[in-house]
């Protein structure tokens, strides 16, 4: 690079002096320089300098220099530089800039370039075309890539080898097989045949194993071997390749043998690829003794060969053999790559060697190699399985610090980390952060701190451009679910009964308040943000949508929801039909379909009984409902519940807690109760019971036996009234329970 800055700044200085001559200057030469040691801006420079001495064929060799580093911007400005010499661009110059156009993947440039070419009347060649097509290949746009083939046809301009084997390169790139057989029969049936040779042999195969027809890839081998058609290590690669997906390690060994027999000389390709197929065959010992055959063949093992037998370590889940094998390259002095250390990071995780793993990502880091996304994901993932929260916020910003972004796989095993240490109480994370939590954390509850780890770190996952999933949506809003409050917590027997009929305690004994914006957005199972962040993933395509404006049935498909989201679900509509109903509209019923799974029973008297039963996010929507008082239709066993308009419309307008009459309600101040006429009549009875006494009669009692609990039929002059006797008849028929002295 300094060398080629120095003789330019030598030319400038020459044709300063006018001394500048041609018979000096190599232009071939130069630009293969800049190929290998300069720039683009190098060339430019040159032929400036020489613009006196240069020709169409050195602005060729300088467009080839662009071609080379795929700068389509500085093949146009050659190409401007051209005509401002009043040169006129010939086949191969527009060839040339084609092929860097090709080699950028400027499709649509690409076939401009040609459409000037005609206006100019210069014609294309066979190669022209061939670079046309070998670009749309590359952009994996087969349909122009054929266009291009039928534009050249129309101009009756012959297809040779290397057209059909680019567009059968093409057609192996898009997994189109029969359209590569098709061209194939293309080359037989020309006028003057063209037989295919073992690049095109190489292309079917590679077609055919990448369109899943490994048989079929195979029998193109054999084909091959028919046509005594002398391989390359790229076609025998190809075939090696098509025996990995099947596992056939014997096929791939034949082929091995055939290679050898034909005298090609593999290369460490070969070698990973035969060495791919033992591990799908789960022959790990075979894995190893091909590494040694190669050894012995004079070919040296590379980073290539070690990362494959490295991934087939990885995959058959044995560490030991990973860590013997990382070993033997350390001491063969080869650099492994960052595939290979994620490979052994991930047999050590999954034998729960963690600790083995941190080691060897420090041993990452010492070789001057950074990891990546995948190897914080492969630690983080094993921090999950074995509960490690800290290390795992630990290994977290450590990638923050080197620049890595957080993807799906992080940002699911942190959360679910989080919501792990909130399910079990656990202590408040040891690291601290200025942005989460506060420095001063020592007053934050430990449950918000975790929670405040995963909101933040589910927004950074959102902001790197990765959408998380579903079942990492259900996981955050896990973090966000209330813990229930059962009935035996409560202070006293009235809180308990009050409970039981779905009222809240006595305001003088509820330990937690709950507070009123909670109850009305979280309907006091979830925080009000766990709706919040269902409506946003809604808005992100993370979670369905709904329409509130129409009065079509809202359809709830849950049957592959989480358990949480699918709770959050069923709370985000209702919080939508609440507020339709609140700005007067018509309110529409809901739809819910669950996942139901098929069980095999015993009959008590015999025989065997099918049933289908609701999984655990049926259950938990049922559960939902009836804490909510909502009476659905159906089971949620039957794979569907439904809520009608009018039992929604029952539940947005309730009767208010004061107007209804119990005979459990808060006892007033200075007032006999209907609680102490019920305790009395109580402790009257038990006392008979232990004295063996009849228990004296209580008017109130007989009231009581007969009374509605479920219209609410009572009131505090029933029990305290000064006139029994005037009690109505429907209360008092037929209901005397006395006990007779016979």
């Amino acid at each position: 690079m300094c060398r080629i800055k120095d003789c330019l700044v030598l030319l400038g200085e020459m044709d300063k002096a006018g001394k500048l001559s041609l018979m000096k200057v190599n232009h071939s030469k130069f630009y293969e320089a800049c190929k290998t040691r300069g720039s683009v801006e190098d060339g430019l420079a040159f032929v400036k300098i020489m613009r006196i001495y240069s020709t169409l064929q050195h602005y060729t060799m300088l467009l080839g220099v662009c071609s080379h580093f795929k700068d389509v911007d500085g093949g146009l400005r050659v190409l401007a530089l051209l005509e401002s010499r009043g040169f006129k661009a010939d086949c191969m110059f527009y060839t040339t800039l084609i092929s860097a156009c090709a080699k950028a993947g400027k499709v649509d440039l690409l076939f401009q370039i040609f459409h000037e070419m005609e206006l100019h009347d210069v014609e294309a060649n066979v190669r022209t075309f061939g670079a046309m097509i070998d670009g749309c290949a590359r952009a994996g746009q087969l349909p122009k890539a054929f266009g291009a083939y039928g534009i050249m046809m129309s101009k009756g301009v012959k297809a040779d080898r290397v057209i059909f084997n680019t567009l059968v390169n093409a057609c192996s790139r898009a997994g189109a097989v029969q359209r590569a057989f098709d061209v194939l029969s293309d080359m037989k049936s020309e006028a003057t045949p063209v037989k295919p040779d073992h690049v095109t042999y190489g292309a079917l195969i590679s077609a055919c194993a990448r369109g899943g027809e490994v048989d079929r890839a195979l029998e193109v081998y054999q084909s091959m071997r028919k046509d005594n058609v002398k391989g390359s290590p790229a076609c025998f690669t190809a075939a090696v390749h098509a025996c990995s997906q099947k596992g056939d390690l014997d096929y791939a060994l034949s082929v091995y043998e055939d290679l050898k027999k034909d005298g090609v000389k593999p290369d460490e390709v070969f070698f990973s690829a035969l060495i791919d197929v033992a591990g799908h065959s789960k022959d790990i010992d075979k894995a190893f003794s091909i590494l040694d055959n190669m050894k012995k063949s004079g070919i040296k093992p590379g980073a290539v060969v070690y990362s494959s037998l490295m991934g087939v370590c990885s995959n058959l889940g044995d560490w030991e053999k990973a860590l013997e094998l990382y070993k033997v390259i350390r001491s063969s002095r080869v650099r492994p790559t960052v595939s290979t250390f994620n490979a052994l990071m991930t047999a050590l995780c999954e034998g729960t060697q963690l600790d083995k793993a941190l080691s060897i990502l420090k041993d990452l880091k010492k070789t001057g190699t950074m990891p990546n996304q995948i190897s914080y994901s492969i630690l983080l993932q094993a921090c999950e399985k074995e509960a490690n929260a800290d290390m795992a916020l630990d290994l977290f910003m450590n990638a923050r610090a080197e620049g890595i972004k957080p993807n799906v796989i992080i940002c699911d095993s942190i959360i679910g980390l989080c919501l792990q240490q909130i399910q079990t109480s656990a202590a408040a994370p040891q690291i601290s952060l200025t942005m989460l939590p506060p420095a001063d954390s020592s007053n934050i509850p430990a449950k918000d701190q975790w929670l405040t780890w995963a909101l933040a770190i589910y927004r950074q996952t959102i902001e790197a451009g990765a959408l998380p999933t579903i079942e990492t949506l259900s996981r955050l809003l896990g973090c966000l679910r209330k813990p229930e409050i059962s009935a035996s917590t409560a202070t006293s027997f009235e809180d308990r009964v009050l409970t039981f009929f779905g009222q809240p305690p006595s305001p003088h004994q509820t330990p937690a308040p709950v507070a009123t914006f909670d109850v009305l957005d979280g309907f006091g199972i979830y925080d009000p943000r766990a709706l919040s962040l269902f409506e946003e993933a809604s808005a992100l395509k993370i979670a369905p949508t709904f329409n509130f404006v129409t009065l079509q049935p809202i359809h709830i498909s849950a049957e592959s929801m989480p358990v949480f989201a699918a709770e959050v679900c069923l709370l985000t509509v209702l919080k939508g039909i609440k507020q339709r109903h609140a700005a007067g509209a018509r309110v529409p019923a809901v739809t819910i379909k669950l996942h139901v799974d098929r069980k095999e029973t015993y009959r008590p008297k015999g025989g065997m009984i099918s049933m289908t039963v609701a999984d655990k996010t049926g259950q938990a929507v049922a559960a939902v409902l009836r804490r909510l008082h909502l009476k659905p239709q159906g089971y949620a066993s039957a794979g569907e519940i439904r809520l009608t308009v009018i039992e929604i419309q029952k539940w947005l307008q309730p009767k208010p807690l004061s107007a209804m009459k119990t005979p459990f309600a808060v006892p007033e101040k200075g007032h006999n109760s209907q609680y102490s006429v019920l305790a009395k009549t109580i402790a009257d009875q038990q006392r008979a019971i232990r004295m063996g006494t009849l228990p004296p009669h209580h008017e109130a009692l007989d009231m009581l036996t007969d009374m509605d609990m479920r219209h609410g039929h009572f009131h505090h002059d029933d029990f305290m009234g000064s006139d029994t006797a005037t009690a109505p008849k429907r209360y008092t028929k037929g209901s005397r329970r006395r006990f007779s002295s016979s």
